[in-house]
């Protein structure tokens, strides 16, 4: 309507400055602007709205991609990393076993004091030891021999080092020949038996402070042998061993792990990472025990040696200077 008014303002405006000598024109000038009114504007605006329509589409386009690519980051983000519902599990295991060590290596470590300072006789030790041996793993003709090759599924088990290296739990029947075998390994050396008239001699007591030392440096081998065995014992049915090598074998020892981790998002990558970065500081930690317990085992040695090579010496003056003449 208001253009309609401004042409009819245009026009009446042409007709009256429109000199008289022109009215001859005035037909052709009526008929370009009908033209141009009827024609060409409806057709411009409907160009330009075209164009308007089809920005707001494309723009609209636009804005519907880049949400459905948030989306898409956003939903990627938030996914698990590759299984990690069974590292999850498995970091439970790990904690709750762990809980039973202590109290394993702390029992083994009293039994093998016991050993020493106690009062069972000593040749009945040795002779339990021998019968279990006998029993366990002998046949009639080889326990002459004291070497056993028969009647049981693990040959000499309680002479077997490597249980307390497996990288597994222990079976029923390897549970029993690694804690015979550490017995056997840390068994005392026999012990003298003093008569009732000679335990209050100063001899005697002599003995017993030296069997206080005795026990306390068998101590330090027992305790790294037994957490070695502790870290096999099953309980609920896992041993901490087997939980590590569990983990290591779902990882790098999965096809499915790594076909997961090549077509994992970047989030969920990220969070895998640090899952493995927390495995590993709980390794470390467990690292750092045992490098204790040799630190400990490598000063108890070297004091045993520094021990060994006083008493020679000691005993060497000593004999020099009760034969020696005193000069007045």
């Amino acid at each position: 309507m208001r253009c309609r008014r401004l042409l009819g303002f245009v026009l009446a405006l042409a007709l009256i400055t429109t000199p008289l000598s022109a009215g001859a024109a005035l037909p052709e000038f009526v008929a370009l602007m009908l033209y141009f009114y009827l024609f060409q504007q409806p057709q411009m605006m409907n160009n330009t709205q075209d164009i308007v329509d089809a920005n707001l589409q494309s723009a609209d386009a636009i804005n519907r991609k880049r949400l459905e690519i948030w989306q898409k980051q956003v939903t990627m983000a938030m996914l698990p990393p590759p299984q990690s519902c069974a590292t999850l599990t498995l970091a439970r295991e790990l904690r709750t076993v762990d809980q039973f060590i202590p109290g394993l290596v702390n029992g083994q470590i009293q039994q093998g004091i016991t050993t020493v300072t106690g009062n069972a006789p000593p040749i009945q030790t040795v002779v339990e030891r021998v019968r279990r041996h006998e029993s366990r793993y002998c046949a009639a003709p080889d326990q002459a021999r004291g070497r056993c090759s028969a009647t049981s599924t693990l040959p000499n088990g309680d002479l077997d080092a490597g249980l307390l290296l497996d990288t597994r739990g222990y079976s029923t029947e390897q549970d029993a020949a690694a804690q015979a075998f550490l017995e056997n390994l840390t068994a005392p050396a026999p012990l003298p038996a003093l008569p009732a008239h000679l335990e209050k001699s100063p001899q005697a007591d002599q003995l017993r402070g030296y069997l206080l030392t005795y026990a306390a440096r068998k101590a330090i081998a027992r305790k790294v042998l037994a957490n070695s065995y502790a870290e096999r014992k099953r309980h609920q049915g896992r041993s901490p061993q087997e939980v590590i090598f569990n983990d290591v074998e779902r990882r790098f020892g999965d096809q499915e792990w790594v076909d997961q981790v090549l077509k994992a998002p970047p989030g969920s990558l990220e969070r895998e990472k640090l899952m493995i970065e927390t495995w590993k500081m709980q390794m470390a930690m467990r690292q750092y025990r045992q490098q204790q317990d040799l630190a400990v085992t490598m000063a108890t040695l070297l004091d045993v040696l520094t021990e060994q090579q006083g008493e020679e010496q000691i005993a060497r003056l000593t004999e020099a200077a009760m034969r020696a003449k005193v000069v007045e």
